[in-house]
């Protein structure tokens, strides 16, 4: 069995065939090539193609620790654009909030956080679904072609030693629940 169907026999609560380790890099703390120790900054400067995302780093610190399973967290390869008028005001600061609003035809939603704490979700009453349904509905999908290169790219990197574990966002109902209306 390989690693990849190792991991894949986890991910469907099936009996794997050894508990993998895998190595991970964190994407705010990673330190510049020429910190590191040799033989790593080498390996580093040999293999990262994009220095600005962590998973980049993944292999050849795996490779350096000698660790030949990889769980690499990629991006999905994908945005999601607005259609139908919608608009998503993204954050701006107001009375030492910052403000996010979702505007469709049928109405608006407010988000209101003060730091990182939500103070006022998104949906906070049945009346708001209906805006937040117009606004799921007029997401729409633009392929990152730079994004699913590096995604394949990664692939062919790890062969069957493991596999790409690709962040979507989650779907319009699990999201609604646990972001837009903060039920966490």
């Amino acid at each position: 069995m390989t690693p990849r169907e190792n991991m894949l026999r986890i991910l469907r609560c099936d009996n794997p065939g050894w508990i993998p380790i895998t190595a991970y890099a964190d994407p705010y703390n990673h330190p510049a090539f020429d910190s590191l120790p040799e033989p790593l900054a080498g390996l580093m400067r040999e293999k990262v193609v994009y220095w600005d995302t962590c998973v980049e780093t993944v292999i050849p610190l795996s490779e350096h620790l000698g660790i030949d399973e990889y769980l690499l967290s990629v991006s999905s390869g994908y945005k999601v654009n607005l259609a139908n008028g919608v608009e998503d005001t993204g954050g701006y600061e107001e009375d030492g909030f910052t403000v996010r609003k979702i505007r469709t035809r049928s109405g608006e939603i407010e988000e209101r956080k003060r730091g990182n704490y939500l103070i006022k979700p998104f949906i906070t009453s049945p009346e708001d679904l209906g805006v937040f349904r117009e606004y799921v509905e007029s997401w729409r999908y633009e392929p990152l072609p730079e994004e699913i290169e590096r995604n394949r790219r990664l692939k062919a990197a790890i062969g069957d030693n493991g596999i790409l574990q690709a962040g979507a966002g989650g779907t319009p109902l699990g999201m609604m629940y646990r972001f837009y209306s903060n039920n966490q």
